[in-house]
């Protein structure tokens, strides 16, 4: 005599073990200062493609600094907008970096000029035993990762 499953216990061990896999996934995905990292540089990278945008839309010098923990971008007085742009720029113009990744040196500033170019000094982004190093692109203003 052959043993089968019905289909009630196939269900609830398919259930279970999803359960297993999903909790398991969501505590690898979280706790990776290896992800956290990446997705710093993919934060502030945005922030360079931003600052670059922004000076040659406006035609003006855009400045993205970094001082106690926080990337932001910095432009010129705008014209008075009723405060949408100031809206607009305390949320997408910044990026906090977290706790556990450390940024050195610990103050930065990038000149984004109209013409494309930047200027600004090397970086790095590290977490745990995690390093990436970073440089402003003169020619093209993007943001490259240096080697050390």
């Amino acid at each position: 005599m052959r043993f089968r499953f019905t289909l009630i216990e196939i269900v609830c061990a398919v259930t279970v073990m999803l359960l297993l896999g999903t909790v398991a996934a969501a505590v690898i995905r979280f706790s990776s200062p290896a992800l956290e990292l990446k997705r710093s540089a993919a934060e502030v990278e945005r922030l360079f493609t931003l600052a670059g945008q922004l000076s040659a839309m406006r035609n003006c010098d855009v400045k993205l600094i970094f001082a106690k923990g926080m990337f932001k971008i910095v432009e010129p007085a705008p014209p008075d907008d009723g405060g949408n742009r100031e809206y607009l720029s305390s949320r997408s113009y910044c990026f906090t970096v977290s706790d556990d990744i450390e940024v050195k040196p610990e103050e930065l500033e990038f000149l984004f000029r109209p013409d494309g170019s930047v200027s600004g000094p090397k970086f790095t982004l590290t977490a745990d035993e995690s390093t990436l190093n970073f440089k402003a692109s003169p020619l093209t203003g993007r943001l490259l990762e240096a080697e050390e």
